[in-house]
């Protein structure tokens, strides 16, 4: 197992990986990035944290720095963009450095504690909104049985639920989170998006509205994949601090 790992590290074995175990996942999550930037709050200076050998964000005309602890996705990121090899839970960058911060598919491979560092990292370093989006356990297992055992033999140790993953945010932000549907084989992420605003009120006009069915989304409820809104009361959260 520890040498089909090493290979992911090669970008273009990573990539293959990708599409094979995850069909239809790039066009997923590459709509759902572009409704964010819909709704996000423009920005200038971004940073993709653990970015890996490609940023999502270029095919929509960003171009983030990048940073990722492995040196050979850094090399392959550099041949578009520009990436600093690093640890996300020790970002090498000042106080409010960027207007936006995204990670995508970086927190289920870091434990708990450095997770959180991590988490806490990107608020310290953004002056506008950050972006997370990161994969959970199916909602309902047995009705997704390839994606449930997938993601127990994911490469990244740490894929949590729901609940789990929300304990790690930090307090002193809001948080809006969703959750989605975004492989042929119903594997789910969850969203959660902070932004800059001290107000439920404000922070609650940038909430992920429905979007209207595209014939993607169609073929997507022939497998199951309809989408999971949750409840109101779930869709705006904020952590209790930890006594």
């Amino acid at each position: 197992m520890n040498f089909l790992y090493r290979l992911l590290d090669i970008p273009f074995v990573y990539k293959l990986s990708q599409s094979l175990l995850a069909p239809g996942a790039h066009k997923f999550i590459t709509s759902r990035i572009n409704h964010l930037f819909d709704t996000l709050p423009a920005a200038k200076k971004l940073l993709d944290i653990g970015c890996g050998p490609a940023s999502l964000l270029w095919q929509y005309g960003h171009f983030p720095v990048g940073l990722d602890l492995s040196h050979k996705y850094a090399v392959a990121y550099n041949k578009n963009g520009m990436s600093v090899v690093g640890s996300s839970d020790q970002l090498p960058f000042a106080d409010n450095s960027f207007q936006g911060i995204f990670s995508i598919g970086l927190l289920h491979h870091l434990p708990d504690s450095v997770a959180e560092s991590t988490i806490s990292e990107m608020c310290r370093i953004s002056s506008g909104y950050v972006a997370i989006l990161d994969a959970v356990f199916p909602k309902h297992p047995l009705l997704r049985p390839i994606a449930y055992i997938m993601r127990r033999m994911d490469r990244g140790e740490f894929v949590r639920r729901q609940d789990h993953m929300i304990s790690l945010l930090p307090a002193k932000r809001k948080w809006v989170i969703d959750r989605f549907t975004y492989s042929y084989f119903g594997y789910e992420l969850i969203q959660c998006v902070s932004l800059p605003f001290t107000s439920t009120e404000a922070l609650s006009r940038h909430a992920l509205p429905d979007r209207p069915q595209t014939p993607m989304a169609k073929k997507a409820e022939g497998f199951g994949m309809s989408r999971r809104k949750l409840d109101d009361s779930q869709c705006l959260v904020r952590r209790r601090a930890r006594t």
